[in-house]
């Protein structure tokens, strides 16, 4: 169960990171390099990561850079409603 809660800590924690970045449209997406840095987790965690949020229809991942999805902003808006 710790397993499945970090997991879903992890995801929401890039979530918040990119809605706070603005990164909601393709000409705002930011590299994965950057959020790499910003949340300091390794590129290819915070891609093992992108890939499932990805799969879950939040991010869109283009060309090394990633930003939310309509569904991404709907997940961060049905938590604070």
């Amino acid at each position: 169960m710790s397993t499945v809660r970090n997991l879903e800590t992890r995801l929401m924690k890039i979530l918040h990171t990119l809605f706070s970045l603005s990164a909601v449209s393709k000409d705002k997406a930011v590299s994965l390099e950057y959020l790499s840095g910003l949340t300091g987790l390794l590129e290819d965690d915070l891609k093992q990561i992108l890939n499932e949020l990805r799969t879950l229809g939040y991010v869109s991942i283009e060309k090394e850079k990633v930003y939310l999805t309509n569904n991404g902003i709907f997940k961060l808006s049905s938590i604070f409603c």
